[in-house]
């Protein structure tokens, strides 16, 4: 794990992006994988969290919906993994779709092509909870017309995600 992390710091920091590609889609395979929660691997998930972050960042959406269906899946259960390894995946997913890389993501969203547009929103549909929040908030701070039905039909795609979070901004 030292060695993993170790060479992680050295390439995020040459800014290689045909290692770092190759890198991640490693991380992203091991993570798949693995079935054993071993010491450190709090210290991957941070490795795989910065790899999703580069990945949005350099707009490798496809790179990036990949990792992210993967955490998606390991949180639906289709990919089985121990409790340990499901809360690990899920603080990374949810760090993923923190409010700013999501404001980015939409913007992107928003004057992207159609294939960009078309794995943008695979990668909200993963990153469903954090999405709605951030969706709803823009909702609530107005913008302007076509801006609001996006985001009325993005929510619309995610399904049973929505209720919880709806509820919870009903009671707020």
């Amino acid at each position: 794990v030292m060695v993993l992390s170790l060479f992680a710091e050295e390439l995020f920091a040459s800014d290689n992006q045909e290692y770092l590609l190759f890198f991640t889609g490693l991380l992203v395979e091991w993570l798949s994988r693995e079935t054993e929660f071993i010491a450190g691997y709090e210290i991957i998930g941070r490795q795989i969290e910065r790899a999703g972050t580069w990945l949005m960042e350099n707009s490798y959406w496809q790179e990036a919906e990949y990792l992210l269906a993967t955490l998606y899946n390991i949180q639906a259960g289709v990919i089985e993994k121990n409790s340990s390894i499901r809360n690990t995946t899920k603080k990374i997913q949810e760090n993923l779709g923190a409010f700013e890389n999501l404001a980015t993501l939409f913007q992107y969203y928003l004057s992207g092509s159609d294939d960009d547009r078309q794995s943008l929103e695979q990668m909200f549909f993963y990153l469903n909870r954090q999405f709605v929040k951030f969706a709803f908030d823009r909702l609530e701070k107005g913008g302007d017309e076509s801006e609001r039905a996006l985001l009325i039909h993005l929510i619309s795609q995610l399904g049973s995600a929505v209720a919880p979070v709806l509820r919870d901004q009903l009671q707020n």
